[in-house]
């Protein structure tokens, strides 16, 4: 393995960093151009947000694809007033994620429903379902 000496080692990382600013510059002059284009159009430009207040983009991910939306789903349930039944708990999670078809949220949601009331004890069927009706549900203690 070759030596490199301590000012070989801070030139290639001034060269490598110089670089990226250099990309950086020409990302900015790309959006730059991006956002006249926008404005031609008279479309909406989005207004810059301060490095501070800006959303992380990596955000560590919490369960996966298959658990997304079941919090919502379970919140739905526990505060529910009066009878509810699964399709009903869908259609008020299903706006706040787009990206899960109807299906999937609503295979999610019976089976929270389910563990909810066997196992959880924190719901109770009021109405079993039959065929393409679903069950109906109230909360327990209400």
């Amino acid at each position: 393995m070759a030596q490199i000496t301590v000012a070989e080692l801070r030139a290639e990382i001034e060269k490598k960093l110089t670089e990226a600013r250099n990309a950086v510059r020409r990302y900015e002059e790309h959006l730059g151009m991006i956002d006249a284009l926008i404005r031609e159009r008279g479309e909406i430009v989005p207004t810059p947000v301060a490095p501070s207040s800006r959303p992380k983009l990596i955000l560590r991910k919490r369960g996966s694809d298959k658990t997304a939306g079941g919090e919502e789903i379970r919140q739905a349930m526990l505060k529910a007033d009066g009878p509810f039944n699964v399709p009903g708990i869908v259609a008020i999670v299903q706006p706040k994620f787009p990206d899960i078809t109807y299906e999937k949220l609503s295979r999610r949601a019976s089976a929270i429903a389910y563990r909810l009331w066997k196992k959880a004890k924190k719901i109770e069927l009021v109405e079993a379902g039959a065929g393409r009706s679903p069950n109906t549900y109230k909360r327990v203690g209400k």
